[in-house]
């Protein structure tokens, strides 16, 4: 792909002032940049995030790799895996891991051995070995022609297990376009009856949210705060237990203000759809995206930034974060009214009230039940 894209010309490829072993390390960049171009496929697995690898890359690396070789008598080992790895390619790179792998591939295919005969740039399961010196440039289409079609993941320095991941997530891919295209490909009438659907689903989970919005203020009562609906903080004579009841309420203050910040992430963007829809102002993309997973019953990305982890559909995660919501706020409505120990006797004094608390808490119910 790098020579019919005119990456490598004749003139280049036969370059005497880089020294007798440039035709080896032109060739070790041209694997290099395959190899980390090809991982992308693979997701998380190749990169913890992807990056767009082009030919303009390969370019600007030649000629670094050029300069290198031809200012030196020797081959610049270092200087070229710092120069691609720092400058040229690893100029796009964000993540530290990433740059930490990058530069072990760089390692991989710019060491002395590639100036050995016997070195394989490639070795399981498929084998490419280094060219010679006085190998030509329609002798490198012929040598790679000799390659698979399809690459497995060991060439790449992946598990061949790096797969499954592949094809799990192809599959997942495909079915979304199937149900996408089911619920738009059966013409005009069809198609206004699915964006009503999906206008009939944005009022539905707006018209249950009243008690989400009830929920979302019990964290603003200014006339009952946390810690003061119980007096810890007022009192000298705080109990042990109370004093692990007051760990609780924080516990309990952190999930309400994440839980409202779901709840303002839902709203929010429903009502901006609603507004495009309404009005005569063109979509985003981000709006499209929202209104598809709404009529595809998922749950949409971008509510995934604020959620708790969930495979739900979106019906069910509507209902799933009312029950939530509901046992949060039935938790701190419990505080404004505080119960006394069940002693036997009416004269328990008023500082050993028990912190009224659930029964039982739903684990399952925390953004992080650990």
């Amino acid at each position: 792909t790098l020579i019919d894209r005119g990456a490598i010309s004749e003139q280049g490829f036969e370059e005497q002032g880089a020294g007798p072993y440039w035709k080896r390390l032109l060739f070790s960049l041209c694997v290099f940049t395959a190899i980390i171009r090809c991982r992308n496929r693979y997701g998380t697995l190749g990169w913890n995030t992807p990056y767009d690898f082009s030919v303009k890359d390969f370019t600007v690396g030649k000629y670094i790799m050029m300069k290198l070789m031809t200012d030196h008598s020797a081959i610049p080992w270092k200087a070229i895996v710092d120069s691609l790895g720092e400058t040229c390619y690893g100029g796009r790179v964000t993540d530290r891991s990433d740059k930490k792998r990058l530069e072990c591939i760089l390692e991989r295919y710019f060491n002395s051995e590639v100036t050995s005969d016997s070195y394989h740039l490639l070795k399981s399961p498929v084998k490419l070995a280094m060219i010679g010196d006085n190998a030509t440039l329609e002798g490198w289409k012929n040598h790679l022609h000799q390659l698979p079609v399809n690459d497995p993941p060991e060439a790449l320095g992946l598990h061949q297990s790096a797969d499954v991941s592949y094809n799990l997530n192809n599959n997942i891919y495909l079915m979304e376009c199937l149900v996408e295209m089911n619920s738009t490909a059966a013409g005009t009438g069809k198609l206004w009856q699915t964006s009503n659907r999906a206008d009939r689903k944005s009022s539905v989970i707006l018209s249950s949210l009243p008690s989400l919005y009830q929920f979302s203020e019990l964290a603003d009562r200014e006339d009952t705060p946390l810690l003061a609906a119980i007096g810890i903080g007022e009192r000298k004579d705080t109990t042990e237990q109370e004093v692990g009841q007051s760990t609780l309420l924080t516990v309990l203050d952190r999930e309400i203000e994440m839980y409202r910040s779901l709840i303002h992430k839902i709203t929010s963007s429903i009502e901006e759809l609603q507004y495009f829809k309404d009005s005569r102002y063109l979509m985003t993309v981000q709006m499209e995206e929202l209104d598809r997973e709404i009529k595809n019953d998922l749950v949409p990305k971008r509510w995934k930034s604020v959620c708790y982890p969930t495979a739900k559909k979106l019906a069910s995660f509507i209902i799933d974060l009312k029950q939530r919501c509901h046992f949060f706020s039935s938790w701190q409505d419990l505080l404004s009214t505080p119960r006394t120990a069940d002693t036997g006797s009416s004269s328990t004094p008023p500082s050993q009230e028990v912190l009224s608390r659930p029964r039982s808490f739903w684990l399952g119910a925390f953004f992080d039940p650990h």
